[in-house]
């Protein structure tokens, strides 16, 4: 992963990401400069998310062992709904969680 470099303190470090609970099953993707001990807020998620996710993956291996490429593409774009479903439920509760802080 590449380094990123801290808003605050301007030390170069590698990500190492973080998750805790903040409310029933609502989980925040974090990191923390080493140096200055700044957090940075990459993203939530919750079980719909997080179902949705493994959904994905269970998806990408499916085509990755289907021969047949009208398949292929039929689960691409199954792929590509969940995502897009993850996407505006990870921003609504982005703009939830962030806008009460």
């Amino acid at each position: 992963m590449p380094n990123v470099k801290c808003d605050h303190c301007a030390n170069e470090f590698e990500i190492n990401y973080q998750t805790r609970t903040i409310e029933r099953d609502i989980q925040l993707a974090y990191f923390i400069c080493p140096n200055c001990k700044q957090e940075y807020h990459s993203f939530y998620t919750n079980a719909k998310i997080r179902a949705r996710q493994d959904k994905i993956n269970e998806l990408w291996t499916k085509a990755r062992t289907t021969p047949n490429q009208i398949k292929v593409k039929q689960i691409i774009r199954r792929i590509d709904g969940l995502v897009e479903q993850n996407k505006q439920e990870m921003n609504r509760l982005r703009e939830q969680y962030e806008a009460s802080n």
